[in-house]
């Protein structure tokens, strides 16, 4: 699991290898090495083993959604959205598979279905925390934040600073996107949504489903980033949120499938 995360995607098929060799019926194991398989685009194999996997458990959703998680790890939302539906056509009533790609789908821009996807996964299971935060986090959403769309972009800010962000955010923000759309010759899929959070909890429940703090000040979906609002004072908002508007072309213009370290070094440059 650690070398698929960092992307030694050989490392981590010899030490699956080890493991198959012990049993080579181990649902977890198989779903690993389907997933060094997607990643690294042999489609072919992980079609054999995602056969071989429903042969030995028809109803394992549990390959699916262990190998989407890895998928969204290295930006690749759609695609582990695409895996936890997969997940649910062999487990209709699989909760956990219903959360995630509610997660998924709010990372890719698709609310309405991410959201409704998120209530049903809590009527299944509600001792989900991720599921549960988030929830909770959206009653807060529609009390105290408001859409504002400005050329390409769309903004959730927060209604007691929505005069000021907007006044100055998207000037700063668009100016960014036509750098980029000149620098790359690559228009991004719009809108893309910027998410800013007054509060420190509320974005990293909304980012990680965890209310913890990270030190985390913005994270790139793709198609969504999301971030905290300048009056926290954490940082200089315009340098995070240039550097997350980046990875939202490159992650597109490459469809995720580059590594995410060399996304990061590319943004900062």
């Amino acid at each position: 699991s650690l070398e698929i995360f960092d992307a030694k995607y050989a490392k981590a098929i010899k030490l699956v290898d080890s493991a198959l060799k012990v049993n080579p019926n181990h649902s977890r194991a198989l779903s690993l090495k389907a997933t060094i398989y997607f990643l690294t685009e042999r489609l072919n194999a992980f079609d054999r083993l995602k056969k071989k996997a429903l042969q030995i458990n028809s109803r394992d959703a549990g390959f699916f959604n262990l190998a989407a998680k890895f998928v969204s790890r290295h930006h690749r939302y759609a695609d582990a959205a695409a895996l936890n539906k997969e997940a649910l056509q062999v487990d209709p009533k699989c909760a956990d598979a219903l959360a995630d790609l509610g997660i998924n789908q709010l990372r890719t821009g698709e609310y309405g279905m991410g959201w409704f996807n998120l209530k049903e996964a809590y009527r299944l299971d509600q001792f989900n925390h991720k599921t549960a935060n988030l929830l909770t986090l959206r009653e807060g959403l529609q009390k105290r934040y408001k859409w504002v769309r400005k050329g390409y972009l769309r903004f959730l800010f927060p209604k007691d600073e929505i005069n000021l962000l907007a006044r100055y955010v998207p000037q700063v923000l668009n100016r960014t996107i036509s750098i980029y759309l000149k620098k790359y010759k690559y228009k991004p899929h719009i809108p893309v949504y910027m998410e800013l959070y007054d509060k420190a909890q509320d974005f990293q429940a909304r980012t990680f489903g965890e209310p913890a703090e990270t030190g985390i000040m913005g994270v790139c979906f793709g198609k969504v980033v999301t971030s905290m609002s300048p009056s926290l004072g954490r940082t200089n908002w315009a340098y995070v949120l240039w550097h997350e508007l980046a990875h939202v072309i490159h992650t597109q213009l490459t469809k995720g499938k580059v590594p995410r370290w060399f996304t990061e070094g590319l943004a900062e440059y």
